[in-house]
């Protein structure tokens, strides 16, 4: 009894409508995964462009960042200097000896704080990804 089973199985496998079923079967499992390869390639290409521009606002970022540092430190030290000028001419008995110390210690404060100002004028912080990466 089960060879007879047995039998009538490897008669509808070895069917027309088995073998039919198999290659559409095949045919849509080639096509699915060449239309599944393709969104994955072009996936990967918008997402390396997003990467690299992010990557590239990152570093424009940093760059501006250590610049205002930098500038940051310049004029606690143009402060630093402005107010030792000041304490020395309050040492100063003559008022226009005093009086000229004092403008020179602003005007070097003045020339260094357009300078710095030129300097983050030239660097601005550039726009975040949400805007240059769309």
């Amino acid at each position: 009894m089960p060879t007879e089973a047995l039998v009538r199985v490897q008669r509808f496998l070895d069917s027309r409508l088995v073998y039919r079923l198999v290659v559409v079967g095949v045919v849509f499992a080639l096509g699915w995964s060449l239309i599944l390869s393709y969104q994955q390639r072009r996936l990967t290409g918008e997402q390396r462009r997003l990467t690299e521009c992010v990557a590239a606002y990152v570093d424009a970022a940093n760059a501006n960042q250590r610049l205002r540092a930098e500038i940051a430190s310049d004029e606690r030290e143009l402060s630093t200097a402005l107010l030792a000028e000041q304490n020395r001419a309050l040492h100063i008995a003559d008022p226009a000896a005093r009086l000229a110390a004092l403008q020179r210690a602003f005007g070097e404060y003045e020339k260094g704080r357009a300078f710095n100002e030129g300097k983050r004028e030239g660097n601005p912080i550039p726009p975040p990804p949400s805007q240059t990466c769309g």
